[in-house]
């Protein structure tokens, strides 16, 4: 293969990369963007711990306000750690 040709197919190669990125964080944006919303719904009905973690799909409290942090939900984070915490989370496997 002549150097024209591999410089052509390592820039080609690389392009493809950045897209499959590009596609990837879009959708890491979206599935935290809906956690974020329906959260925030679960709040304003007036769930508690166990039942916000349950129907969101987490086992520990930590990990959902990780995930809130991350979305720069930063007042559902608060919200959140207003309810308290929790005595005993039992959530269905």
């Amino acid at each position: 293969m002549s150097d024209t040709k591999a410089a052509y197919q390592r820039a080609k190669n690389a392009a493809a990369r950045q897209a499959r990125a590009a596609a990837g964080e879009k959708r890491r944006y979206a599935a935290t963007a809906a956690i974020a919303e329906d959260c925030e719904w679960l709040l304003d009905t007036g769930c508690g711990w166990g039942e916000i973690l349950a129907r969101l799909g987490y086992r520990h409290r930590e990990s959902l306000e990780r995930q809130l942090y991350r979305a720069g939900r930063d007042d559902l984070a608060a919200r959140l750690l207003a309810l308290g915490t929790p005595k005993r989370m039992e959530v269905a496997a």
